[in-house]
């Protein structure tokens, strides 16, 4: 199902810092689609400055999704360490509650057969679900080009993982070029 748009908005908010140190933050987003359906997430976040080029960082936070027939919420954490020229982000999201659920339910016909001289139909019944899936993602970058003011190239390369009630377990790679201005 695909969404024709969306209007969002989020901010974050300092709890705690010690200034050329660390910072302690929490982070708030919403979004509502074009058909009224309703996402929103709220995360605490905490990043340290291990020394002079080098940030590490850690979140957890929930999120809630609706999905048109039904609502899913999620666990998220993450931990990422992040130098000047390369980062490596870790992310997880746990659905929480139940993560599947029947939309709709039909009939089809299956396994048409010949018995003698009669014509034998099976009768299936198919679920049409809408499920959440657990997400688990591990992600480099490495800043392949500094052009000062015109900009950086930087590349990113990662695995992901993807299950759920819903589908079958997916191992995958992802690769891509961001440019930074």
């Amino acid at each position: 199902r695909g969404q024709t748009g969306s209007t969002s908005g989020g901010g974050f908010f300092p709890l705690c810092q010690t200034p050329e140190k660390n910072v302690t933050i929490i982070e708030g987003r919403v979004s509502v689609d074009n058909d009224g359906n309703f996402c929103g997430g709220l995360q605490a976040g905490y990043r340290s400055l291990l020394n002079d080029s080098t940030i590490w960082g850690a979140y957890a936070g929930f999120d809630i999704r609706d999905a048109g027939e039904n609502t899913f919420t999620q666990a998220d954490v993450g931990t990422e360490l992040l130098g000047e020229n390369w980062d490596l982000i870790l992310n997880a999201n746990l659905p929480l509650g139940d993560t599947r659920q029947v939309v709709s339910t039909s009939s089809q016909v299956a396994n048409p057969r010949f018995v003698q001289n009669q014509l034998l139909l099976d009768q299936q019944q198919v679920d049409q679900a809408q499920a959440a899936l657990t997400t688990v993602s591990l992600d480099a970058g490495l800043q392949l080009f500094d052009w000062g003011a015109e900009g950086e190239l930087w590349g990113r390369g990662g695995v992901y993982y993807l299950g759920g009630e819903a589908s079958q377990e997916s191992l995958g790679l992802r690769a891509s070029l961001d440019y930074r201005l």
